[in-house]
């Protein structure tokens, strides 16, 4: 798709759609080789395997001009990612951001930040002092990403097969 001078940029709740969304990318990281990550099979991309770790409510769609682009979990629990070795057994009030994926046509507009920034606002209005998410260490170009959105690394932990960077960014 070519991108659009200022295109209309909204952000909807649509646990459907944002499954699809999810669904359509992990089967591109698989055929590309980028994952082999169970999170990441494209056959758990459905609201069974899903809904273990998100209600419907927390699925969150960025849609460019009407069509759907860029997906994430939005959710003021921590289900999806052990935060323990960082917080021992009590977890601070926080937003976390789960499973953000962009449709391979909209890579490259930006659309990470639009999530995180929404995600951002969620934060603000429920007065919540810090963003929590994670991906996998070896994923350089995602940590830029968050990186550049001012999100810092607070510990990197191992998980059964992989490294995993945990980030946060406070809240203002």
């Amino acid at each position: 798709m070519e991108q659009l001078s200022n295109p209309k940029i909204e952000v909807i709740q649509n646990a459907d759609t944002a499954i699809n969304i999810l669904r359509n990318v992990a089967q591109w990281m698989q055929d590309t080789g980028l994952s082999h990550d169970e999170a990441w099979n494209p056959d758990n991309m459905n609201l069974e395997y899903l809904g273990q770790y998100a209600k419907p409510d927390e699925f969150f769609v960025a849609t460019v001009e009407g069509k759907p682009a860029a997906a994430a979990i939005i959710q003021s629990e921590q289900i999806a990612q052990d935060w323990a070795s960082v917080d021992g057994e009590t977890f601070p009030p926080a937003i976390y951001v789960h499973w953000l994926a962009v449709e391979r046509e909209f890579a490259g507009q930006r659309l990470p930040k639009v999530l995180l920034d929404y995600a951002y606002g969620v934060a603000k209005e429920k007065q919540l002092p810090v963003i929590r998410l994670d991906t996998d260490a070896s994923k350089s170009k995602l940590r830029e990403i968050y990186e550049s959105q001012g999100y810092e690394i607070v510990k990197i932990i191992q998980e059964d097969n992989r490294q995993t960077v945990l980030f946060e960014k406070k809240v203002i």
